[in-house]
């Protein structure tokens, strides 16, 4: 009797057109993935009446909440939609900034050893969290809410979906990170998350929510690198506004993704000695608007 496996559950998705309804003729594009946790859990309603003999008597099934994450390597074009829902905002030719608006998915998982389809709905990036250390491809998470999910026996698109980009992903080979314009050659892991701290907005009358509601775009991060001298960490001393930009690339050297941080300060610079090997120093930031590029974060992609 067959059963599904993880090596045969595909992803694909599109971009919805109005929150939370599926495309009138769906078209979908496969997603490269290592793992993922898209799944539906409901908030319980609970008759807390008693009885005498201490057992409950009513349960019953409230909100719905599809939520989850996707694991992937970072790679030129494939994650470009959902990048622009991390930030809110679309792409402007080669440029994307924070913004106000929101973007929304269906993404449907066929397991295709069983032959069964789960989609979801309404699906936004609430965080986007980037991790980036020596020998590893660019590891990132897209963190996931959404509206709703559903399984079935059919797909629901129309044809095939189409396949996935074939890019490689970026390694830290071929990374470069700059604070104030200055190159740091001695980096050895940079994480940041951008964070919207989406929620589902529900309502009377409905399991589903009426919305995605969102918080402030908060952007944080930590810089880690071996310590050669206290440059990074006087601005930390001082309290000194920097700069800090990180290019991923591919081995072809010409699908680099840069993201910029015009405006951070650090929040720490920590130097302790753990072992008799070379010592670290950790650098917490956070992202700050930058009044000249009217943004917290700038990506730039290739042409």
């Amino acid at each position: 009797m067959s059963q599904s496996h993880g090596s045969q559950a595909s992803l694909a998705y599109e971009v919805q057109d109005v929150f939370g309804t599926v495309n009138a003729l769906p078209s979908l594009k496969k997603i490269p993935y290592k793992t993922h946790s898209l799944d539906l859990t409901k908030n319980l309603v609970e008759g807390e009446d008693q009885y005498g003999d201490r057992m409950r008597r009513h349960s019953r099934h409230g909100t719905r909440n599809p939520a989850g994450s996707l694991e992937i390597d970072l790679r030129s074009t494939a994650y470009d939609d959902f990048i622009a829902s991390a930030l809110m905002s679309d792409w402007s030719g080669t440029t994307l900034k924070t913004g106000g608006t929101q973007k929304f998915f269906t993404i449907e998982e066929h397991a295709a050893d069983i032959n069964k389809f789960r989609l979801f709905n309404g699906l936004s990036v609430s965080q986007l969290n980037v991790s980036a250390a020596t020998d590893q491809a660019v590891q990132t998470t897209l963190e996931m809410v959404g509206s709703d999910m559903i399984h079935s026996n059919t797909s629901a698109m129309v044809g095939s979906p189409a396949d996935a980009d074939t890019h490689e992903p970026f390694d830290t080979h071929s990374g470069l990170v700059l604070d104030a314009g200055t190159s740091l050659g001695v980096v050895t892991s940079l994480d940041f998350s951008i964070n919207n701290s989406f929620s589902a907005s529900p309502v009377i009358g409905q399991q589903t929510p009426y919305g995605l509601e969102y918080g402030n775009s908060q952007v944080s991060g930590t810089l880690v690198l071996r310590y050669v001298n206290a440059d990074v960490i006087q601005k930390f001393i001082d309290e000194v506004e920097s700069s800090l930009s990180v290019t991923f690339d591919d081995s072809t050297g010409t699908n680099g993704y840069t993201f910029t941080f015009p405006r951070i300060k650090y929040n720490g610079g920590s130097v302790p000695v753990s072992n008799p090997t070379a010592r670290l120093v950790t650098l917490p930031f956070v992202a700050l608007f930058d009044s000249t590029e009217g943004s917290d974060v700038v990506i730039t992609r290739p042409a």
